[in-house]
């Protein structure tokens, strides 16, 4: 299942909740996340509606806790499972939502309230419980911490004691992160949210000799991975007379990770067309954790670092071009026991490297391990982007055209 734009924006709507990061693409493209995200409370009633659905008798829920351990895509695939009285929103990259509910099962017969109907909630009681996640996401997300934020936990207790709605207590835990805790009725809430950092690119000019600067006079560069922050900085060159930026972009579906015959045709169209004198294979996915026993993220992560550059350098090397590409591997390589829960990702870096590295192909290929730059990939939530400046990259860029003057 997926929640896809035309129910977010039906959610917004109706919760209220005009958080931009939902369905501005614009201003989600200035985040980690790079591209909207699924509100969490419209994932979290789903998941309620899938449990109801489950139940052969009514329910009244005593305590629900929420932990929202990973953001959901606009149009990204889910699954919903159940676990005993536990709720997992997951799918094959990683688990997104988990839900702890502590339930009592009623044999009374009761009516379903219109606004558990509208989520298709079937037997919950307390619909009150659905009330207060509506109020949560739109307070969150329209008025406090607003544009930006993210919801990373949300616990509901029934109490013995019915209370009228106060004022909400926020409490700063760290710079950009923030608990909010009030009761209303016979409801406790609490939630755990944090205030985002977009990151802001500066557009300095880049730090290249005035030898490579000649070199790259009426030159062509083609770039793989054209939204990467990294693929910005390779923009920088058109300040250059006559040098000419081409961008090329592709998906691989996670699913399905193989490389389709049109994806060659068209690959093979455009280098023969460009004839690029230089390209920069800056094609990167997101990064997920993941052990080689994830098959399906392993297959993913080698068809984007290897088979697909494979048929790069077949086409190139068919067609007797002077093409030199600019391979970026990954510092994580250096230190493979630290950073063992990305053995999927550091494996295909691996069997890439040790491609590039054959004779035939050293002469066109410079592969660097390149540290981490603070760009939207790098994004720490407690409110920093972590790395090197992003002008750094400078330096790999006047190396490489250092090693291949043409």
């Amino acid at each position: 299942m997926k929640i896809d734009k035309k129910n977010t924006l039906k959610f917004k709507k109706y919760s209220k909740d005009k958080n931009k990061i939902h369905y501005n693409n614009n201003y989600a493209s200035n985040f980690f996340f790079k591209e909207p995200i699924v509100h969490g409370v419209n994932a979290v009633l789903l998941a309620l509606s899938y449990f109801s659905s489950a139940q052969k008798k009514k329910f009244l829920i005593n305590s629900l806790n929420i932990n929202f351990q990973n953001f959901i895509l606009v149009n990204e695939e889910f699954k919903i499972k159940l676990i005993k009285k536990n709720i997992l929103v997951f799918n094959n990259l990683n688990e997104k939502i988990k839900l702890e509910l502590d339930c009592i099962y009623l044999k009374d017969k009761f009516d379903i309230n219109p606004i558990a109907k509208r989520f298709n909630i079937k037997n919950i009681i307390n619909h009150q419980i659905i009330k207060e996640l509506l109020f949560i996401t739109k307070y969150i997300g329209s008025q406090f911490p607003g544009d930006g934020s993210l919801i990373h936990k949300i616990n509901i207790l029934k109490t013995n004691q019915i209370v009228k709605f106060k004022k909400i207590k926020r409490k700063k835990i760290l710079e950009n992160i923030f608990n909010l805790e009030y009761c209303r009725e016979n409801l406790k809430i609490e939630a755990i949210v944090s205030k985002t950092k977009p990151f802001l690119f500066k557009q300095n000019k880049l730090n290249l000799s005035k030898k490579v600067q000649q070199n790259l006079k009426n030159k062509k560069i083609l770039v793989f991975g054209k939204s990467s922050d990294l693929a910005k900085r390779i923009d920088l060159l058109n300040q250059i007379k006559g040098c000419k930026i081409y961008k090329y972009s592709f998906r691989v579906n996670f699913n399905n990770p193989s490389i389709l015959k049109v994806e060659y045709a068209k690959l093979k169209k455009s280098i023969l067309s460009i004839k690029p004198d230089y390209v920069f294979y800056l094609s990167s996915p997101k990064i997920y954790s993941g052990l080689k026993k994830n098959k399906l993220l392993l297959k993913f992560y080698i068809s984007i670092y290897l088979n697909f550059f494979k048929q790069l350098i077949s086409i190139i090397l068919n067609s007797n071009l002077k093409t030199k590409i600019f391979y970026p591997s990954s510092f994580v390589l250096n230190d493979k026991k630290k950073y063992k829960r990305l053995e999927c990702y550091i494996h295909a870096k691996e069997l890439a490297e040790k491609f590039c590295s054959k004779s035939k192909y050293k002469k066109i290929v410079k592969v660097f391990r390149l540290p981490q730059f603070k760009s939207r990939s790098n994004y720490n939530l407690l409110g920093y982007y972590e790395g090197k400046e992003i002008t750094k990259f400078d330096n790999y860029i006047n190396s490489f055209f250092k090693n291949f003057m043409l």
